[in-house]
């Protein structure tokens, strides 16, 4: 099920299938003014158990995500509190030949729970059953690939943008990561937003690399000149401290830095440290 405590609108959807695995059928059904993930829950097990019967299914495998309830039923002094709903699921289940809970995690039942948030994601609201199963669940993990496919076929061609190439494996990360945020939150991105960010965190890594680079370059003693190139010239047994800072106006707090090198213009020992609370340029 997929329940909005806003609104107290609720979308469920169940889907039957045979020892294959194969789906028989399915159907979809929409819940208004539900108060409480208690009385949620018991309209669903009711309507499933109803919609069983009417399907003559007498031999069932019950599967979901309902830990709380099923545990009610089958260990009733652990639940007291939800003795009323499991009362009433266990009056609807004698009627049946055969039946057995079992309790999953939200991943072994996601087509149904697809189903059941099309109610109010795609605002499906007509109740349903039908045979087989929608056909545009056949679509999900299979544009997905294709997309991670299509991916790795063109990060080697030269005719793309440079800083557009250099993204690919950020726009994989969002792409299953879209992936994921779709099957358990019911949730999806736009290709322009996936693009954007995933461009937005590389940008952020190459400047990274170019940074570590540069310090690397202090380190060893091999850093360049100044933007001019001027070669700064001082007494044997003489060395060169160089220092500047960089200050945020907002928040008072600044960074500062020294360099020392030698005649030679070594590298010898450099430091960095922050400073905070800084009131004034002075």
């Amino acid at each position: 099920m997929d329940c909005s405590k806003g609104c107290g609108l609720m979308g469920a959807a169940w889907i039957v299938k045979d020892e294959k695995g194969i789906v028989l059928e399915y159907s979809r059904r929409a819940f208004s003014d539900v108060k409480s993930i208690n009385e949620a829950q018991l309209q669903v097990w009711l309507w499933v158990l109803e919609s069983m019967k009417s399907l003559r299914k007498n031999k069932v495998v019950f599967l979901s995500t309902f830990g709380d309830i099923v545990e009610a039923i089958e260990k009733p002094a652990l639940w007291p509190t939800l003795q009323f709903e499991a009362t009433e699921i266990k009056r609807e289940l004698q009627s049946l030949e055969a039946w057995e809970l079992r309790i999953r995690l939200l991943a072994s039942v996601r087509c149904a729970s697809f189903i059941a948030q099309s109610v109010r994601q795609l605002g499906l609201m007509q109740s349903n059953v039908a045979a087989g199963h929608p056909r545009w669940l056949d679509h999900i993990d299979q544009s997905i690939y294709e997309n991670i496919a299509y991916l790795l076929k063109v990060i080697k061609d030269v005719r793309f943008d440079v800083e557009v190439n250099r993204s690919w494996l950020w726009i994989l990360r969002y792409l299953w990561k879209n992936r994921n945020t779709f099957i358990f939150e019911g949730k999806l991105f736009e290709a322009e937003e996936i693009t954007k960010k995933a461009k937005e965190e590389a940008d952020v890594w190459f400047l990274a690399q170019q940074v570590q680079s540069g310090m690397d370059k202090m380190e060893a003693g091999v850093i360049e000149q100044g933007a001019h190139g001027n070669v700064q010239t001082i007494a044997k047994g003489c060395v060169l401290c160089e220092f500047d800072m960089d200050r945020s106006k907002g928040c008072g707090l600044m960074g500062a830095a020294w360099i020392v090198k030698d005649e030679k213009g070594r590298v010898l020992e450099h430091s960095r440290r922050a400073f905070s609370d800084v009131k004034s340029i002075d």
